[in-house]
């Protein structure tokens, strides 16, 4: 038990100095060139990666060959699926809105697939 709380630590200390590099660097462009986009898909994105996260190590904590472990791998990889297209499609709703559909900004939606593989690698490292 000692062991589990110290990998679920180890990996939200991982997660805070995250949002603490990807709010610092996003104040610094918006501070810098005014770009606000930044900041806004990055906190749109943190929570689907901290729902990925917590969604892998639920499937590993009941993982089981019984009908408890196979529904909890379902709901794991629902979870997973739902929390990357609703942020892909929140964050593009957000820059369809604020008419950022063009060539500098559409790239910020790369945030979202780079948020979630570190999630996805931090889940497996500390499952």
């Amino acid at each position: 038990m000692e062991k589990e709380r110290k990998k679920l630590y180890i990996a939200l200390t991982i997660f805070l100095g995250l949002l603490i590099i990807g709010l610092t660097s996003g104040l610094i462009l918006y501070f810098l060139n005014n770009i606000s986009e930044f900041v806004v898909i990055f906190a749109i994105s943190y929570p689907f990666m901290l729902i990925t996260y917590f969604s892998l190590r639920y499937v590993y904590l009941h993982f089981e060959n019984s009908s408890k472990g196979k529904i909890s791998f379902l709901i794991g990889y629902i979870l997973r699926f739902v929390s990357i297209i609703g942020a892909l499609l929140f964050s593009l709703l957000y820059l369809y809105l604020t008419s950022g559909l063009n060539a500098p900004q559409i790239y910020y939606i790369f945030i979202a697939p780079i948020l979630f593989t570190i999630g996805y690698i931090i889940g497996i490292l500390f499952k």
